[in-house]
């Protein structure tokens, strides 16, 4: 783990745990090594905190790449393992670094909807493809998890950050035909499964 990730999650985990409280589900589900794509929701800035607090493994996150501008950020996110992406298009290069990351063995994080989702949090915005386009080029179990309430993180006293997380979705590596369709279907697979985590 790199040195200020860990300095960070310590941090965050008894500041974040002394105000607000964690509850955690499923925390079995995130294997103890060998790859996993941990896909999830986003609701609030402080997601990749929060979730890479509570998970025991580095998990090396997907940034959109306007956080990369101001050169003291960039450097700050390098250190703690986030790479670049171009939202809204096929990003090759995000693609290959993450691939990389996977085939070392290691976590890498994708927030599915692709931005935070600033509507309700009942209704969750459509899937991007990076993600399955992960699954299914390296055939990295997808690890779904459900962000709930991380939008009241330092805003009210014992306000518990939930976090459930469920069994990984597998069989990708089956999938000889990498387009649109194969791509939008384990989309849909996501979706569902982090719908059925938060409790929709």
């Amino acid at each position: 783990m790199m040195p200020l990730y860990a300095a960070v999650k310590g941090f965050c985990w008894v500041t974040v745990g002394l105000f607000n409280g964690f509850h955690i589900e499923g925390l079995e589900n995130i294997p103890r090594e060998g790859p996993g794509i941990v896909v999830a929701n986003h609701v609030s800035n402080w997601d990749p905190v929060i979730l890479g607090t509570i998970v025991p493994r580095q998990i090396f996150f997907m940034a959109k790449k306007e956080l990369f501008v101001n050169p003291i950020a960039a450097k700050a996110l390098s250190m703690v393992g986030a790479f670049k992406v171009r939202r809204g298009e096929a990003d090759r290069e995000a693609i290959r670094e993450a691939a990389n990351h996977l085939n070392k063995g290691r976590l890498v994080g994708v927030f599915v909807e692709g931005t935070r989702n600033r509507n309700i949090d009942n209704e969750f915005l459509p899937p991007q493809p990076g993600a399955a386009m992960l699954a299914v080029k390296t055939g990295a179990p997808l690890i779904p998890v459900a962000l709930v309430n991380t939008r009241s993180t330092f805003k009210k006293v014992r306000d518990k950050v939930i976090i459930r997380i469920g069994k990984a979705i597998t069989g990708f590596e089956t999938r000889e035909a990498k387009h649109r369709l194969i791509y939008d279907e384990i989309g849909g697979q996501i979706m569902k499964s982090i719908a059925t985590l938060y409790g929709m």
